[in-house]
């Protein structure tokens, strides 16, 4: 995601500095502004494209298996 690249490449930036243009800064600040995105949200679908990479590769170790308490 470019928003993540431009502030990482310039983490002392602000984000205007860091979008290098308006519609980069405007785009920045509404995503971080909507009620319906959250970091939990964002961050779901990194762990799931990364469980489901290791579970695929070859080599994988299996997750455990799940227990049931009672």
């Amino acid at each position: 995601m470019w928003i993540e690249e431009d502030l990482a490449e310039q983490p002392e930036a602000s984000v205007p500095e860091a979008s290098g243009n308006w519609a980069k800064t405007k785009a920045t600040y509404r995503l971080w502004s909507n009620k319906k995105v959250s970091e939990e949200a964002i961050l779901e679908g990194h762990r799931t494209s990364t469980m489901i990479a290791t579970q695929t590769s070859p080599g994988a170790t299996p997750p455990p298996a799940k227990t049931s308490s009672g």
